[in-house]
């Protein structure tokens, strides 16, 4: 999940030359709004998003709406790697949690059809 997290909210998540990665302007500024705290729940993508939906239920934000787009989108896109025994587990929440939220609307993902 970690590579989810880093693809999500780092702005050089492909990166490998640099030691530390950047967190994006869009991801810094959602996390302080939302007020996750990355101590007590660990770069966890889903706990972010999780957080983020739940914040959209009582606020308007520009910002969350976009970051929660924007990170739907790379995790399809990081998630089309054939499924293994490995993955398996992992993809199949993170795309029951995208379905709950109506956001692959008959997207194929990993080859299981929705």
């Amino acid at each position: 999940m970690w590579d989810l997290w880093n693809h999500c909210v780092h702005s050089n998540p492909d990166d490998h030359l640099c030691d530390v990665s950047k967190v994006s302007d869009l991801a810094a500024r959602v996390i302080k709004e939302i007020e996750y705290d990355i101590t007590a729940e660990n770069e966890n993508i889903e706990a972010l998003l999780s957080r983020c939906e739940a914040y959209l239920q009582v606020k308007t934000s520009a910002d969350v709406t976009t970051f929660i787009s924007e990170s739907k989108k790379v995790i399809l896109s990081e998630n089309h790697v054939p499924i293994s025994d490995d993955n398996l587990h992992r993809n199949m929440r993170i795309s029951r949690k995208l379905k709950q939220t109506g956001s692959l609307n008959g997207i194929a993902m990993c080859g299981l059809g929705f």
